[in-house]
């Protein structure tokens, strides 16, 4: 994942008695006219437009531009604002709110709500009508926009949205044994605890003691349908950045996740994209666990490669049952030829279907001797695991299609890592056997 953060001109808004020239406008910050600003000053929508810029360095505030969702980010102190130029949500210090004008892109830069922005960073504002001035007002002392209290971070373990999640991390370890273990890039094992109808659980432990959680929101675990939109008006505004050794990594920047940080614990939110943001599945990690994990991908080990194989079947399976599709049976001999295309892709720096010497997926499965009626290909990398590679696959349409596709019989799934970084190639085959 890539973040790029640099400083954005946005906007501000303010309600207007009647229409006028935004030349006619004059623009006063704690008492002092500011010509270069009001000069800049446009209105659309029956709204005064102003550059963020130089708002946002009156009230003393920090600006960053997110490019991959074209969002700004602004914050003083223990006060933020989030705002993006497509929508017209907005978050307060996590709090969601919403403004009847959209930021506004004007000659490249991005223009956002006057009185929304001064406001939130306890400014307060007024307009003159007579004299089509805009006057903002630092209030020494005054606390910011009530952000609800009812509407800020609560505990996850009681909420109504997760109650049918039976353990957290800091629990102790159920006494009974899973059906598989697996190493992680993390400190802890993670024991599988398999279900009826492909669906299963997680837990990472040590010690006898839980560091980390994953449910899939199946019947089978007793979820309900919940939605983004749910999750958002409990848990508030979701976090951006995972900061570990003073390094900012662009976690949150995902459609299919959010990202929180509560009471101790990293917790993700994965949604289905496709189901209007359904939740499917909940991880929470500990967050001195996560501290603790070396970079991004965590500590690459040998073993991770059979565990990454392991944990993506079982996935695909979880979500074919999921649809009311017939799970997959592993593949061994296709495994290999995964295998070595995700070798060659970790090795060469590439990603793509069609490898360096132009063979194709289903090139290689005959080159391979495995004959085939059907045949699909899923490749992911760079993913922080397979839990969130299956998601990630999970919101394309074409690799869900692969997926879900009732005709593929089989499947097998092969990964190599690049510096600990990993890359999936997962085999969907339908043998000459099957056919009828």
């Amino acid at each position: 994942m890539k973040a790029f953060i640099g400083t954005i001109f946005a906007a501000l808004l303010l309600v207007m008695a009647t229409p006028v020239q935004a030349e006619e406008i004059s623009y006063l910050f704690n008492g002092e006219e500011n010509s270069d600003i009001a000069e800049n000053l446009y209105i659309s929508e029956n709204r005064v437009f102003v550059p963020l810029r130089a708002i946002f360095e009156d009230l003393g505030a920090s600006v960053y531009w997110m490019k991959e969702d074209a969002s700004v980010y602004a914050q003083k102190g223990d006060t933020s604002v989030t705002m993006w130029t497509s929508k017209k949500d907005a978050y307060v210090s996590g709090s969601y709110l919403q403004l009847d004008v959209n930021p506004q892109m004007k000659d490249n830069h991005v223009y956002v709500p006057l009185r929304f922005v001064s406001e939130a960073f306890g400014a307060d504002v007024k307009w003159d009508a007579e004299n089509h001035q805009v006057s903002i007002t630092e209030k020494s002392g005054t606390t910011p926009i009530d952000t609800s209290a009812e509407q800020n971070l609560k505990d996850i373990q009681t909420s109504e949205l997760f109650d049918w999640v039976p353990a957290w991390p800091g629990d102790a370890l159920p006494s009974h044994q899973p059906d598989h273990s697996f190493k992680s890039s993390y400190p802890f094992t993670w024991n599988v605890y398999m279900q009826e109808h492909s669906s299963f659980y997680q837990l990472g432990h040590r010690n006898g003691q839980i560091d980390a959680i994953f449910y899939p929101s199946t019947v089978e675990n007793g979820a309900g349908n919940a939605t983004r939109e749910q999750v958002l008006a409990q848990l508030g505004e979701p976090k951006r950045w995972m900061v570990k050794s003073g390094l900012h990594y662009n976690y949150g920047a995902d459609p299919t996740w959010d990202f929180f940080e509560v009471k101790g614990m990293y917790v993700t939110v994965f949604y289905d994209v496709h189901e209007a943001n359904k939740v499917v599945g909940i991880q929470a990690v500990k967050k001195s666990v996560e501290d603790q994990s070396t970079g991004f991908y965590g500590v690459f080990k040998p073993e991770l490669r059979e565990s990454y194989e392991q944990q993506l079947f079982l996935l695909t399976n979880m979500e074919r049952e999921r649809q009311g599709i017939k799970p997959l049976t592993w593949h061994e001999s296709s495994q290999v030829v995964a295998r070595a295309h995700s070798e060659d892709m970790a090795t060469n720096q590439y990603f793509s279907h069609t490898n360096l010497k132009g063979e194709s997926p289903f090139d290689r499965l005959r080159n391979h001797d495995i004959l085939f009626q059907n045949a699909g290909e899923n490749l992911a990398r760079r993913q922080m695991s397979p839990i969130h590679a299956h998601f990630n696959l999970l919101e394309s349409k074409g690799h869900r299609d692969n997926m879900l596709q009732g005709n593929f019989r089989e499947t097998s799934v092969g990964v190599a890592f690049e510096d600990g970084k990993p890359y999936f190639t997962q085999k969907f085959i339908t043998n000459y056997s099957f056919m009828k």
